[in-house]
């Protein structure tokens, strides 16, 4: 089952096809037109280039193979369609690649491809413009310095001037991926590793296939540079909580499966008298002006689900029931459960507004029955009533049914909601309790 967000349309699967056909026909037909374009000025721009790159006043450059000239002409001819086309690349891409992401993720990916292509361009063109020129010009005079004669390999000093622009787009897209993912709320303690294997391992094996073979030895010295600058830049947001959410712990329930629970606290569009509640730790928590109606709470709250592997969303103000079939199909498809705590029900058993709001979200809280055991929920609601030094008069067991709205309670009693089929609550326990 696909996953849809409140914008999307359920369109067969051979349309994307179709698109995706059109649009890289599109890219590559503008590839082909301008690297042809640009093969009839190849010539010229190697030249300059060269004149521009080459350390010494006088002649000093040869070519010792015409077959790996011929290639250089070709590849460069190639590249320079590539970069030409580099705007209608990213246009298409974006456009494709829209539909299937959350907006979080959208505009991340946007400034990611903007931004590194301005920034790419930007710091190749001091590489070229300054930085070789320089090393270039610094190695000729030590050779002059050692009485050594200046011949030097053409190929070689373009070879290495393009792989190092290659290189350095590897090491600027790595590095403001990791800043407009940090920056988009998406980079974060809980989803570190899973950005690091898939950043991190594209940028190694693309580093590693662009050495040379006579310089494998450096390497290894290249690997180092790249995953501790890219540690230092994203050090800010690889350590950082999740926003204001929180961090969800890993449980393990009853069967061994590993569970990750979020409170959706939702104000019911202002029904909800128990919004705003503090977090707990141990648990992500949101806050919502109501999920029912909103699409952009839902796509946030579907954002925050996928990106930190949260199985368990619990909304406050309802039990869940009106939340939008969408949303239910879409956590379904996830294998992510949806309850609530129907705090709004409390109001039905008390009048005005609660006094002791916080109290009443975290007996909620310590009477879930999953992934909580439930013969613990009564040693959870006495350590409960132990943490905060409360000694009600009464507690009041609520549980679900037609009838469980009729129940009155005063403001110092204890609410908490049981299963109506729990058998966990003997006369024995409630006489313990002081309900009996």
């Amino acid at each position: 089952m696909s996953i849809l967000l409140e914008s999307d349309a359920n369109t067969p699967v051979q349309s994307h096809f179709d698109e995706l056909t059109f649009r890289t026909t599109v890219v590559f037909l503008s590839v082909a037109v301008l690297s042809l374009a640009w093969l009839f000025v190849i010539d010229s721009v190697l030249v300059n280039l060269l004149d521009h790159l080459q350390p010494c006043p006088d002649a000093c450059l040869n070519v010792y193979e015409p077959a790996e000239w011929s290639v250089v002409r070709w590849l460069t001819a190639i590249v320079l369609g590539i970069l030409s086309a580099l705007p209608l690349v990213v246009h298409h891409f974006l456009q494709f690649a829209k539909p299937g992401l959350l907006p979080g993720e959208y505009r991340a990916l946007r400034r990611w491809c903007w931004g590194g292509t301005f920034g790419v361009a930007l710091l190749s063109t001091g590489l070229l413009g300054w930085l070789f020129p320089w090393v270039y010009d610094a190695g000729h005079q030590h050779h002059l310095s050692a009485n050594l004669v200046a011949q030097y390999n053409a190929v070689d000093i373009l070879l290495y001037a393009v792989l190092s622009v290659w290189m350095l787009m590897i090491f600027t897209f790595t590095w403001m991926s990791l800043v407009f993912l940090g920056k988009g709320g998406l980079l974060n303690q809980q989803t570190a590793e899973f950005w690091r294997w898939r950043i991190y391992g594209l940028g190694t094996l693309l580093l590693l296939l662009s050495v040379p073979e006579h310089s494998t030895g450096f390497g290894l010295l290249l690997l180092l540079i790249y995953w501790s600058s890219s540690e230092a830049i994203g050090s800010r947001w690889l350590a950082m909580d999740p926003s204001h959410f929180g961090i969800s712990k890993t449980r393990l329930d009853h069967e061994g499966r590993k569970r990750r629970i979020l409170i959706a606290d939702c104000s019911c569009l202002g029904a909800n008298a128990h919004y705003g509640v503090n977090p707990i730790d141990g648990y992500s928590m949101m806050r919502f002006a109501g999920i029912c109606e909103s699409k952009t709470d839902r796509n946030r709250l579907m954002e925050h689900v996928l990106s930190n592997r949260i199985s368990d969303v619990i909304v406050t103000g309802c039990d869940g029931v009106p939340c939008p079939k969408r949303l239910k199909d879409n956590f379904n498809a996830l294998g992510t459960s949806l309850r609530g705590f129907d705090l709004m029900g409390l109001q039905n058993h008390r009048p005005g507004i609660p006094l002791r709001p916080q109290l009443d979200f975290e007996l909620s809280l310590v009477s879930l029955n999953d992934p909580f055991p439930e013969h613990g929920m009564p040693r959870r609601l006495i350590h409960l009533m132990k943490e905060n030094s409360i000694l009600p008069q009464e507690i009041l067991l609520r549980e679900d049914g037609p009838l469980g709205w009729s129940t009155f309670a005063m403001d110092e009693t204890l609410l908490v909601r049981i299963e109506a089929e729990s058998k966990q609550w003997s006369p024995l326990t409630r006489l313990l309790l002081g309900t009996a």
